[in-house]
């Protein structure tokens, strides 16, 4: 079994913490809180999420507007764990990139739930996708 220190690099965006007998210590002092709480590991648990929008448009491909604004639609996933929507995204795992991240958790949450879509479309969206991200900037 790896020691905490080995799997992690012990910094957040805080700076550098101490890990003591296995622990990692808040450098800003004690909370009062014992054990990691609702987070999966101890330290630092970062988290991506993939906003992807787009302009509602008409069946002509015109903007659609109301009051004179155009209307803005956005991807977002059901989540029945919780019963909530939310925007496709997920926790980091150990010495996963970023970009990785958000790829991996777009691709599981709002690919792999669309109903009434053919395989062939699935797969046609999935290569989108993929010329998508590799066209990206990581920021």
């Amino acid at each position: 079994k790896q020691s905490y220190q080995r799997r992690v690099r012990g910094t957040s965006h805080h700076g550098k913490y101490s890990v003591i007998d296995g622990v990692p210590r808040n450098h800003k002092g004690r909370t009062g809180m014992v054990g990691r709480g609702s987070l999966l590991r101890w330290g630092p648990n970062h988290a991506a999420d993939t906003v992807v929008t787009r302009w509602m448009r008409d069946g002509a491909g015109k903007v659609i507007t109301i009051d004179n604004k155009p209307v803005m639609e956005f991807v977002g996933v059901y989540r029945p764990s919780t019963n909530e929507w939310a925007i496709p995204g997920g926790r980091m795992k150990p010495n996963e990139k970023m970009f990785d991240v958000l790829k991996r958790q777009f691709s599981e949450e709002a690919l792999e739930t669309m109903e009434d879509v053919s395989d062939l479309e699935q797969k046609r969206i999935g290569s989108m996708l993929k010329d998508h991200f590799n066209l990206g900037i990581t920021v």
